[in-house]
Protein backbone atom coordinates (compact mmCIF):
# COMPACT_ATOMS: atom_id res chain seq x y z
CA UNK A 1 0.00 0.00 0.00
CA UNK A 2 2.88 2.57 1.01
CA UNK A 3 4.48 1.80 -2.59
CA UNK A 4 1.21 2.48 -4.28
CA UNK A 5 0.70 5.70 -2.66
CA UNK A 6 4.69 6.71 -3.49
CA UNK A 7 3.90 5.88 -7.34
CA UNK A 8 0.67 7.94 -7.13
CA UNK A 9 2.20 10.92 -5.60
CA UNK A 10 5.11 10.35 -8.62
CA UNK A 11 2.68 10.19 -11.35
CA UNK A 12 0.98 13.24 -9.86
CA UNK A 13 4.19 14.72 -10.35
CA UNK A 14 4.86 13.67 -13.00
CA UNK A 15 1.98 14.32 -14.85
CA UNK A 16 1.75 18.17 -13.48
CA UNK A 17 4.96 18.75 -14.98
CA UNK A 18 4.69 17.47 -17.82
CA UNK A 19 1.47 19.49 -18.70
CA UNK A 20 3.05 22.40 -17.57
CA UNK A 21 5.65 22.01 -19.55
CA UNK A 22 3.63 21.53 -22.63
CA UNK A 23 1.53 24.80 -21.40
CA UNK A 24 4.81 26.78 -21.62
CA UNK A 25 5.10 25.24 -24.78
CA UNK A 26 1.85 26.69 -26.30
CA UNK A 27 1.79 30.21 -24.39
CA UNK A 28 5.44 31.16 -24.85
CA UNK A 29 6.99 29.10 -27.64
CA UNK A 30 9.12 26.74 -25.03
CA UNK A 31 9.49 23.95 -27.82
CA UNK A 32 9.21 20.16 -26.44
CA UNK A 33 9.14 17.01 -27.18
CA UNK A 34 7.32 14.14 -25.98
CA UNK A 35 8.67 10.80 -24.60
CA UNK A 36 6.12 7.70 -24.05
CA UNK A 37 6.33 6.21 -20.73
CA UNK A 38 4.14 3.15 -20.09
CA UNK A 39 2.60 5.35 -17.30
CA UNK A 40 1.95 8.14 -19.90
CA UNK A 41 3.93 10.88 -22.43
CA UNK A 42 6.60 13.21 -20.22
CA UNK A 43 7.30 16.60 -22.17
CA UNK A 44 10.48 17.58 -22.21
CA UNK A 45 11.86 21.43 -23.53
CA UNK A 46 14.18 21.06 -26.31
CA UNK A 47 15.03 25.05 -26.10
CA UNK A 48 14.40 27.11 -22.79
CA UNK A 49 13.73 30.15 -21.91
CA UNK A 50 15.05 32.35 -19.34
CA UNK A 51 11.48 31.01 -16.92
CA UNK A 52 12.37 27.37 -17.66
CA UNK A 53 15.91 28.10 -16.97
CA UNK A 54 15.06 29.28 -13.77
CA UNK A 55 13.17 25.87 -12.60
CA UNK A 56 16.82 24.47 -12.02
CA UNK A 57 16.44 26.41 -8.66
CA UNK A 58 12.61 25.02 -7.70
CA UNK A 59 11.51 22.60 -5.44
CA UNK A 60 8.04 21.27 -5.41
CA UNK A 61 6.54 19.63 -2.57
CA UNK A 62 4.49 16.36 -3.32
CA UNK A 63 1.03 16.34 -2.85
CA UNK A 64 -0.05 14.98 0.97
CA UNK A 65 0.51 16.02 4.29
CA UNK A 66 2.05 18.97 5.18
CA UNK A 67 2.36 20.42 1.47
CA UNK A 68 3.06 23.92 2.11
CA UNK A 69 1.38 27.34 0.65
CA UNK A 70 3.46 28.26 -2.55
CA UNK A 71 4.57 31.23 -4.63
CA UNK A 72 2.44 32.92 -6.66
CA UNK A 73 3.48 33.52 -10.02
CA UNK A 74 5.88 30.40 -9.55
CA UNK A 75 6.55 26.91 -11.71
CA UNK A 76 4.94 25.72 -8.46
CA UNK A 77 1.81 27.02 -8.68
CA UNK A 78 1.27 26.39 -12.02
CA UNK A 79 2.36 22.70 -10.69
CA UNK A 80 -0.51 23.00 -7.89
CA UNK A 81 -3.16 24.34 -10.32
CA UNK A 82 -2.41 21.11 -12.55
CA UNK A 83 -2.24 18.96 -9.15
CA UNK A 84 -6.09 20.12 -8.40
CA UNK A 85 -6.98 19.70 -12.64
CA UNK A 86 -6.06 15.76 -12.15
CA UNK A 87 -7.16 15.02 -8.44
CA UNK A 88 -10.91 16.83 -10.23
CA UNK A 89 -10.37 14.34 -13.34
CA UNK A 90 -9.32 11.34 -10.76
CA UNK A 91 -12.27 12.42 -7.93
CA UNK A 92 -9.72 12.33 -5.65
CA UNK A 93 -10.81 14.98 -2.93
CA UNK A 94 -7.48 16.35 -1.71
CA UNK A 95 -8.79 16.16 2.38
CA UNK A 96 -8.47 12.35 1.70
CA UNK A 97 -4.79 12.39 0.94
CA UNK A 98 -4.36 13.81 4.94
CA UNK A 99 -5.74 10.86 6.16
CA UNK A 100 -3.61 8.04 7.73
CA UNK A 101 -5.10 4.51 6.80
CA UNK A 102 -2.89 2.58 8.41
CA UNK A 103 0.14 3.17 10.53
CA UNK A 104 2.39 1.94 7.96
CA UNK A 105 0.90 3.16 5.04
CA UNK A 106 0.17 6.99 4.04
CA UNK A 107 1.54 10.39 2.18
CA UNK A 108 4.05 12.01 3.11
CA UNK A 109 4.91 15.06 1.53
CA UNK A 110 9.00 15.95 0.27
CA UNK A 111 10.79 18.15 -1.71
CA UNK A 112 11.61 17.50 -5.14
CA UNK A 113 13.98 19.27 -7.47
CA UNK A 114 11.29 20.54 -10.81
CA UNK A 115 14.56 20.46 -12.77
CA UNK A 116 18.00 19.20 -12.56
CA UNK A 117 20.73 19.12 -14.69
CA UNK A 118 23.24 16.08 -14.34
CA UNK A 119 26.76 16.51 -14.95
CA UNK A 120 27.90 14.24 -17.59
CA UNK A 121 30.91 12.50 -18.17
CA UNK A 122 32.02 11.05 -21.69
CA UNK A 123 34.55 8.27 -22.29
CA UNK A 124 35.48 5.53 -24.08
CA UNK A 125 35.85 7.40 -27.84
CA UNK A 126 36.04 5.14 -30.22
CA UNK A 127 34.75 4.17 -34.12
CA UNK A 128 31.25 4.55 -34.90
CA UNK A 129 30.99 0.43 -36.19
CA UNK A 130 27.18 1.79 -37.19
CA UNK A 131 27.93 5.27 -39.27
CA UNK A 132 30.93 4.89 -41.27
CA UNK A 133 33.94 7.45 -40.78
CA UNK A 134 31.93 8.71 -37.50
CA UNK A 135 33.16 8.60 -34.09
CA UNK A 136 30.81 7.30 -30.71
CA UNK A 137 31.29 7.48 -27.43
CA UNK A 138 29.65 6.82 -24.07
CA UNK A 139 28.07 9.27 -21.88
CA UNK A 140 27.00 8.52 -17.85
CA UNK A 141 25.76 10.55 -15.94
CA UNK A 142 22.88 10.24 -12.76
CA UNK A 143 20.25 11.68 -11.99
CA UNK A 144 18.24 11.88 -8.41
CA UNK A 145 16.32 9.26 -6.80
CA UNK A 146 12.04 10.22 -8.17
CA UNK A 147 13.58 13.20 -10.72
CA UNK A 148 11.29 14.41 -13.38
CA UNK A 149 13.48 12.75 -16.16
CA UNK A 150 14.13 8.47 -14.62
CA UNK A 151 10.74 7.46 -16.10
CA UNK A 152 11.60 8.64 -19.47
CA UNK A 153 15.33 7.75 -19.01
CA UNK A 154 14.20 3.80 -17.76
CA UNK A 155 11.81 3.88 -20.80
CA UNK A 156 14.35 4.70 -23.19
CA UNK A 157 16.57 2.01 -21.43
CA UNK A 158 14.38 -0.73 -21.94
CA UNK A 159 13.58 0.04 -25.81
CA UNK A 160 17.41 -0.09 -26.21
CA UNK A 161 17.77 -3.36 -24.38
CA UNK A 162 14.55 -5.03 -26.48
CA UNK A 163 16.54 -4.49 -29.89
Amino acid sequence: LSMGFSALQSWIFNECLARAIRDKNSRSGVQTVDIKTKTGDLAFPIRANQEVESWKRCQYHLIGPGQPAIAEGSICEQMRSWEDRLLEILEINRDSLEKRYLRSAFLKSHQRPIWCQPELTMENVRKDSLNNGKLCYDVNFSLPRGAYATMAMKALHLRIKEK
